[in-house]
């Protein structure tokens, strides 16, 4: 199975929630392709769903690194800052997003 596939199964699960298995699923593709930011904006998606707000940073910024252009990368860190109450990284994070560069 490709990166790719682990990937949409990992999102087919998530949307049934499956957290645990969507989790894996995502994190067996970004080992199989490190450099896939989609696969860590997943995994960082899932962790803050679960409250893993550390988890869920590190692999926000990983995504963010590997494609500066993850969205949704950024909108989780906007929220993981927010839930920790750090309200003017969660907007800067937003006003990066919805700017045009």
């Amino acid at each position: 199975m490709s990166a790719a596939e682990l990937i949409e199964r990992g999102r087919g699960l998530e949307r049934s929630g499956d957290h645990a298995g969507a989790l894996t699923a995502f994190t067996q593709a970004a080992e199989m392709d490190p450099s896939a930011s989609r696969a860590h904006a997943c995994i960082a998606r899932v962790r803050e769903r679960t409250n893993d707000l550390p988890g869920a940073r590190t692999a926000a910024e990983r995504a963010i690194e590997l494609d500066p252009k993850a969205n949704g990368a950024r909108i989780v860190l906007a929220s993981v800052d927010r839930r920790e109450g750090n309200h003017a990284a969660a907007r800067a994070h937003l006003e990066r997003l919805l700017s045009p560069a």
